[in-house]
């Protein structure tokens, strides 16, 4: 189903950790110079400015190609049908980049996703009339598709937000509508949970299972966040029991990810929970019953992310057998053994005649 070669992938995933082990001085220049010649990797991949260069420049391509149709039809309302063949044509293009050019994470290969995954939706929103529910729909199957197929980070972002956005325009059409951002809030940490557990994946989803993670936790606290300050001050005073509970929660979700985050030695859950503080103070600087304690809600979390700061600093080595974060993936391990072979060589077959035998102790034979 993917696009890209699987063993290319594979070993740029070694060669890049043999290069954290350089650079932490655990392997040899010598050493990673091994490794890297007998784990090639084809792709074509450009730094960060190149890369956005020849993303903006492909972007700017695919409108052309819109535009040259258009003119060449003289017709005004065929717009939907365009924006689908221009789609097909940036999808066929995309193929032959990676499988003929080898193109990886070069801009090109972004931009021809991204342009083919919204000229796919806004085509078919014109030719079949879509409601609002049908193009969440559309959205969810298109950017699913294009994540599993090339390993996209946006695409994978659009598919959990356009299904977050299913699931609200559903929540809207029910009774369970008062509680659409306590419930949204329930299933974007059961789908943080679900990708936490998921543990047999090929690791080259692991990129977008992270990606899905700190959305759905961003998500969980933003929606929370969204009602505390735009919901009409009526609506609280109606549901008070429900504003209470959605105020303990964007205060409690981001400490509660900070401590989960350590307990486990999870970065993920660590990190969000620091980018969340910023959130919750914002939510409170914006509650008229919290005005006056600006500058004090401000202070407190700027010391909440400093603490939060210092903790990674401090466990960054081990100490007393504690350590920050400690790895989780498992094809890191798979690195990690492969980079301990090319750093002893003489231990790939160690010797099995021992004992006086040809294989066991006490001068016994193998067959014994």
């Amino acid at each position: 189903m993917i696009a890209y070669n699987r063993t290319w992938l594979a070993h740029r995933e070694i060669l890049q950790d043999a290069e954290d082990a350089l650079h932490q001085q655990c392997i040899t220049v010598e050493e990673f110079e091994t490794i890297k010649t007998q784990h090639p990797v084809g792709f074509y991949s450009l730094g960060t400015f190149p890369r956005l260069g020849l993303y903006l420049l492909t972007w700017l391509v695919a409108w052309c190609c819109v535009g040259l149709m258009l003119m060449l039809l003289f017709y005004s309302n065929v717009f939907g049908g365009v924006f689908i063949t221009v789609a097909v044509l940036l999808i066929a293009a995309l193929e032959y980049f990676i499988a003929r050019k080898f193109h990886f994470k070069t801009g090109v290969d972004d931009a021809l996703c991204h342009a083919a995954i919204l000229f796919l939706v806004m085509g078919a929103d014109d030719v079949f009339r879509l409601s609002v529910l049908q193009s969440g729909w559309t959205v969810f199957m298109v950017a699913f598709v294009f994540t599993i197929r090339y390993l996209n980070c946006v695409s994978a972002v659009a598919t959990f937000l356009s299904a977050m956005f299913v699931f609200y325009t559903f929540l809207e059409n029910t009774p369970l509508h008062v509680y659409t951002p306590l419930l949204l809030c329930s299933i974007s940490l059961l789908v943080f949970g679900a990708f936490q557990r998921i543990s047999k994946a090929p690791h080259y989803y692991e990129g977008l299972f992270t990606v899905i993670k700190v959305v759905a936790l961003i998500f969980s606290h933003g929606v929370i966040s969204y009602s505390l300050i735009f919901s009409n001050p009526v609506h609280h005073r109606s549901n008070f029991v429900l504003h209470c509970i959605e105020l303990i929660l964007c205060v409690l979700l981001p400490l509660g990810f900070i401590l989960l985050g350590f307990k486990q030695r999870n970065k993920v859950l660590f990190r969000s929970g620091l980018v969340l503080i910023l959130l919750t103070c914002y939510v409170f600087m914006s509650l008229s019953a919290f005005e006056q304690y600006g500058v004090w809600i401000s202070l407190i979390g700027l010391a909440g992310i400093f603490f939060a700061w210092y903790l990674i600093k401090y466990f960054k080595n081990p100490y007393k057998g504690h350590i920050a974060f400690a790895e989780e993936n498992e094809h890191y391990e798979y690195s990690k053994s492969v980079i301990n072979v090319e750093q002893y060589p003489d231990i790939k077959n160690p010797p099995t005649g021992f004992g006086g035998g040809s294989f066991g102790g006490g001068g016994a034979s193998g067959s014994f």
